[in-house]
């Protein structure tokens, strides 16, 4: 695969796992989640106490607006039972009810490290606060900040794109990212996540189901391209190209189940969709691209 064809490629990092996708592609569509708590980095307008507190405001304020939709009297949507600056100008927790009759509260922490912003947000019953705020407690402080010109932290950390989460794997992890761009024109999605029951169904057989229920208008300009086992990184996974000639897309996957509870050996699927022209290079690319998946850890 020559470089001319697929342009600079750049290692980027997604949750306890990298690859290497096109230099400078946009990234989106992300989702973070360490030990069942959801992560987003924001940049603060100032990289100090101002910064935070203009944060802070902006999601209460937002939080106070959900009582616009309130229905009834009785309605709790908006109400915000806890507003605390633990730390201040530097870490606040925030408790308050998402839904109008909802027994389910949004946790809501705020910690600034370095000039970022670092929200984590847990949907939880009311008993289940405090048990929501202790794993806060253990996540935010594990949390560092990685300039952009500074090698990522190895070891048994998880990768955000902005820093690192220093903490071993415990509970229910999610990492989910989309990149897009390249002289190839490809959008790649990847998602890494902690399972508790691996998926059943080969991804053949389940392209097939899909067919089978879309009909023959679907099925008359859908057809496989290649399907296999394929094993990337020590993991056994399936791999599963597809043609779509009426929308002149090909579709491309890898897939590994993932082991029970495990975090070295989550639920991880990469895709990769793009136009039909060119195929043989974008065959190729995709062959690196899921070569190139491994443990973050890993030299």
């Amino acid at each position: 695969m020559e470089e001319a064809a697929v342009g600079k490629l750049e290692r980027v990092y997604v949750g306890r796992f990298s690859l290497e996708v096109p230099a400078g592609a946009a990234r989106y569509g992300e989702e973070f989640l360490v030990r069942n708590i959801a992560l987003t980095e924001t940049s603060l307008a100032t990289p100090d106490a101002k910064g935070w507190g203009l944060e802070w405001a902006a999601r209460r304020a937002a939080v106070e607006g959900l009582k616009s939709s309130r229905v009834n009297d009785r309605a709790l949507n908006g109400t915000i039972t806890l507003d605390l600056e633990l730390e201040p100008g530097r870490h606040g927790v925030m408790v308050y009810h998402h839904a109008s009759g909802s027994a389910m509260v949004t946790v809501l922490n705020l910690r600034r490290v370095d000039g970022v912003g670092l929200w984590m947000m847990r949907v939880a019953g009311g008993s289940s606060v405090e048990a929501v705020r202790a794993r806060m407690a253990a996540v935010g402080p594990a949390y560092q900040p990685v300039l952009k010109d500074q090698p990522r932290p190895s070891g048994d950390v998880f990768h955000l794109p902005r820093g690192v989460v220093a903490a071993p794997f415990q509970e229910q992890e999610k990492a989910k990212s989309v990149f897009k761009g390249g002289p190839l024109a490809v959008e790649i999605k990847v998602l890494i996540e902690s399972t508790d029951e691996p998926k059943g169904g080969g991804l053949l057989a389940r392209f097939g189901e899909s067919v089978a229920k879309a009909g023959a208008a679907f099925a008359a300009g859908v057809s496989p391209v290649r399907s296999r086992g394929r094993a990337v990184a020590g993991m056994k996974g399936e791999e599963f190209v597809m043609r779509d000639s009426e929308a002149g897309d090909l579709y491309f996957m890898w897939e590994f189940k993932g082991e029970a509870g495990s975090g070295k050996h989550p639920r991880i699927q990469l895709q990769m969709i793009t136009k039909q022209e060119r195929q043989p290079e974008k065959m190729a690319f995709w062959d690196a691209l899921v070569d190139s998946l491994k443990p973050a850890a890993s030299p």
